[in-house]
């Protein structure tokens, strides 16, 4: 029932106001989007009940003011679409996008998670392994497991051409420095070779 309420709501339309608190002494500015009357809205801005980051700018100066940036008829969503592309046009203050696509979510997830790791990753393997050495059986369990979820990857071959054998992907950098694969390409070079003095002849 909420989930029915919440798209209803994000899909009602209605003439959304995108505005822009600015003052004359800086480049800085604020950028909003209401349904209610501008001068009304800037009043609980500058309300001490305000909580949002136009505060920082009304609280640095005294001659803010607000002022129509565009005007549309639409829901929620495309209100926040262009609200957000007014804080990327302008010199803003907005700590959050109200939009973001779902490529532009995940690529931030992504960015997250491997700085997360940079900065934490020497705790996260010393975590991993005191777990894995007081319950060994779990480590197993993990490793049977990656290794079914991901069998077709790790069993994935490829053509060695010296040997003129398949190898597992996973073995193919170990199989290049064994001793078989060294002699073959020591024949293989040397057949090579032969085959050029036969030609310069």
């Amino acid at each position: 029932m909420e989930q029915q309420t919440q798209d209803k709501t994000t899909q009602t339309q209605s003439s959304i106001k995108v505005y822009m608190i600015y003052s004359p002494s800086t480049d800085l500015c604020y950028i909003g989007k209401t349904k209610r009357d501008l001068q009304k809205r800037f009043t609980e801005h500058k309300s001490s009940t305000n909580k949002c980051s136009s505060r920082e700018l009304l609280d640095k100066y005294d001659d803010c003011e607000i002022k129509l940036l565009l005007q549309i008829e639409g829901n929620e969503i495309d209100g926040n679409i262009e609200e957000s592309k007014q804080i990327q046009l302008y010199n803003s203050i907005n700590k959050v996008l109200s939009y973001r696509s779902e490529a532009s979510k995940k690529a931030k997830a992504k960015e997250y998670a491997k700085q997360y790791y940079i900065k934490n990753g020497n705790k996260i393997k010393q975590y991993e392994k005191s777990k894995y050495v007081a319950n060994p059986e779990a480590k197993k369990q993990k490793t049977i497991e990656y290794y079914y979820n991901n069998k077709h990857i790790i069993n994935q071959k490829v053509h060695c051409d010296i040997c003129n054998i398949d190898i597992v992907k996973s073995y193919f950098i170990k199989h290049l420095e064994t001793q078989s694969h060294k002699t073959n390409e020591l024949h293989k070079n040397y057949e090579i070779l032969l085959e050029k003095c036969y030609e310069c002849k």
